[in-house]
């Protein structure tokens, strides 16, 4: 399912696989390189300040896998080797929506059990992949808690 990945990050088409556990279906996720925010030009060269690490978000039939590089928060700089990992049980999401945000950027919003929000910020160009994203988790949600 993650073979897709291969030519934009090697390493978190890997991370997606290992991320499974034996049994479970992976429904859909969505890749998000690192975003970097333009901080000054001098002789015509521009320097660009990380906004985002590279992270994913896995919608399986038994949970929500995100997945991010490590890196430093103050600097944002990524580390070379190795990942955050999240594992959220679907019947502890309440909701998950996409919400606009300034600089042609958006949000991922996942609300989960007891009143805790988790924010991931995407490229605009991801839009319509995290729209339909969100869809297949609100039908994963409803179906776990039946």
């Amino acid at each position: 399912r993650f073979n897709s990945l291969s030519d934009q990050s090697f390493k978190f088409m890997n991370y997606g696989r290992e991320s499974i556990l034996p049994g479970e279906t992976v429904q859909q996720f969505v890749f998000q390189p690192g975003i970097k925010n333009p901080f000054f030009t001098i002789f015509g060269m521009t320097f660009y300040k990380p906004a985002a690490l590279a992270h994913m978000a896995v919608c399986t039939d038994r949970e929500l896998i995100l997945i991010q590089e490590t890196g430093s928060d103050k600097e944002m700089s990524p580390a070379r080797y190795g990942g955050i990992w999240q594992y959220i049980p679907l019947h502890c999401i309440d909701s998950i929506s996409v919400e606009d945000t300034a600089e042609d950027r958006v949000k991922l919003l996942i609300r989960c059990q007891p009143d805790a929000v988790i924010e991931k910020v995407f490229d605009r160009s991801n839009l319509v992949e995290l729209e339909n994203f969100c869809k297949d988790m609100q039908k994963a949600i409803s179906v776990s808690l039946i």
